[in-house]
């Protein structure tokens, strides 16, 4: 089956809409409805399996201290599939980048009617930044960084000749790089990332890995049984920095339920 180009996913191109209080009580009148969409467009299901700590270090990077930061802050908070609570897998991803923005204005955000995990996609895939992964173990040590956006399809599910559309239209998890691990010899064997979990009801970090050392059906660089469909940079020139450097250590104290608030209530 042939794939489109980012260009031409026009029916799943979704614009950057201003969002001020008028949306933000709309979606307090009209939750039952956001849930509703929300379970249609995307989902955030996966299979958990044991992991253990990596052994070799992670590396370093400008956009690191700063996601692990606000991701330390939200760490353990109860997963919910209530689109409107801002609490599942696609909402735990805007709860931290939408507290990344105002310390790093020259990233790639996404406003928060980008909803879903599928609509997240399709967003970065018409930026250009999103690229489809059909052989893990050659491209995902290319992309895979600290703030990389994770794509993953459904558990048990195996998909070829990945596209753009076929990321869009199967993507069922997302969550974002916190740190990768190389070994001696430079080669990336693993990396984790921060993501709400709902086969643990909370958001948590995860290590996942090239070759899983329990799971011999996890794809390389899967997340569990998902396969990894897609990673996508928050800027379009990897690696990605931010541009204010010195304001990353306040920024990351900054509540980031008060930063979603703020972006609901704003225009963005």
């Amino acid at each position: 089956m042939l794939e489109t180009s980012p260009q031409s996913l026009t029916t799943a191109l979704v614009s950057r809409p201003t969002i001020n209080l008028v949306f933000a009580q709309f979606t307090q009148r009209f939750g039952l409805m956001l849930v509703a969409a929300t379970l249609l467009l995307g989902g955030c299901a996966q299979i958990e399996t044991p992991t253990s700590d990596p052994s070799p270090q992670a590396t370093a990077s400008n956009l690191e201290p700063l996601t692990v930061g606000i991701a330390n802050q939200l760490y353990g908070m109860k997963y919910s599939s209530n689109g409107g609570a801002f609490r599942d897998c696609s909402g735990i991803f805007h709860r931290v980048v939408q507290t990344m923005e105002d310390a790093c204005p020259n990233l790639l955000i996404p406003p928060t009617k980008v909803r879903s995990s599928r609509q997240l996609a399709a967003w970065y895939a018409n930026r250009g930044t999103l690229t489809p992964i059909n052989n893990a173990l050659l491209q995902a040590p290319d992309v895979l960084q600290p703030g990389a956006v994770v794509f993953f399809g459904g558990p048990n599910k195996r998909h070829k000749n990945v596209g753009f559309q076929s990321v869009v239209n199967n993507t069922r998890h997302i969550g974002i790089v916190t740190s990768v691990q190389h070994n001696e010899a430079g080669e990336v064997v693993g990396y984790q990332m921060f993501h709400g979990s709902s086969s643990h009801r909370k958001a948590v970090y995860s290590q996942r890995y090239r070759h899983h050392p329990k799971n011999r059906n996890s794809p390389p660089f899967g997340n569990g049984n998902e396969q990894l469909l897609a990673v996508a940079t928050l800027c379009a020139s990897p690696p990605c920095v931010c541009n204010n450097p010195a304001q990353q250590s306040a920024q990351a104290e900054q509540q980031p339920t008060q930063a979603l608030t703020t972006a609901l209530t704003t225009a963005n």
